[in-house]
């Protein structure tokens, strides 16, 4: 049985992130439309935390969905194992649904009118409520040699494991036809950019920094319609555009024109 988790206030999750004050967005001119909810997604040790405080120094608020899992296993007479973290949140999303740890921010975010960036997205189901809040998803990955270095340099309560140990649980979380379930490979094909972390953490901020240009005016990728008669090369030129685009870290998905 899983006890203390009130979804609908999300208590101990409020309690457990707190951070700065956020800082109001900017309002939304007619070619940007500015976003409240950034979540964040990548494999352990890929750099998602120093995603986080980019972004916090900005006016995003850190709500770490890891922050609340360890007191709610102690509180289930388990270790505060990343193993048995990962097991308490699907029961929580059995429980109450697959999205409501993500959810519950998203709504938080709105009602209160704050800036969040959520840490992180894992499912399917929370990438979609995301999406469906109006937010972001923001990746960041590396190669599993560098990421199993990073944790054990960190040495955090959970990263003291051996690489085969971190091997297991990449795979453990990589795929699932359970869209309540760790599935990093759906939720990296429905992120709007993904950023290869192979550097230092002002690399990364630096990367991040000329992907998103100032995060108070971090926007969705907009839609472009392109207009022209047959045979004009339209195609040609939106692969064009696909391709710079995508040497960024920003995807653009490619429809075929309208009749």
């Amino acid at each position: 049985m899983l006890d203390g988790y009130d979804s609908r206030q999300s208590r101990q999750l409020s309690q457990a992130n707190r951070s700065l004050s956020p800082e109001k967005l900017d309002r939304p001119s007619k070619r940007h439309r500015s976003v409240s909810i950034v979540g964040l997604a990548g494999p352990n040790g890929a750099g998602k935390g120093c995603c986080a405080e980019y972004l916090q120094h900005h006016g995003f608020q850190h709500k770490q969905i890891r922050g609340l899992l360890p007191k709610l296993v102690l509180d289930n007479g388990m270790e505060p194992t990343r193993p048995n973290m990962l097991a308490v949140a699907n029961k929580l999303r059995d429980r109450h649904g697959p999205a409501v740890l993500v959810q519950d921010l998203c709504e938080e975010a709105k009602r209160l009118g704050r800036n969040y960036v959520i840490d992180s997205v894992r499912t399917a189901a929370e990438a979609t409520a995301v999406k469906h809040a109006g937010g972001l998803l923001l990746a960041v990955n590396a190669s599993e040699q560098v990421r199993y270095e990073r944790i054990k340099a960190r040495q955090s309560a959970t990263d003291g494991i051996s690489r085969e140990q971190f091997r297991e649980q990449d795979h453990a979380e990589w795929s699932s036809d359970d869209p309540g379930r760790p599935n990093l490979e759906s939720v990296l094909e429905m992120c709007d950019i993904i950023v290869q972390n192979r550097g230092s953490c002002e690399e990364l901020q630096q990367q991040l920094h000329q992907t998103l240009g100032h995060p108070k005016q971090v926007c969705r990728p907009c839609q472009v319609c392109l207009v022209g008669p047959h045979g004009s090369s339209k195609t040609t030129l939106l692969k064009k555009v696909q391709g710079k685009l995508l040497s960024s870290g920003i995807k653009v998905e490619i429809c075929e024109e309208l009749a």
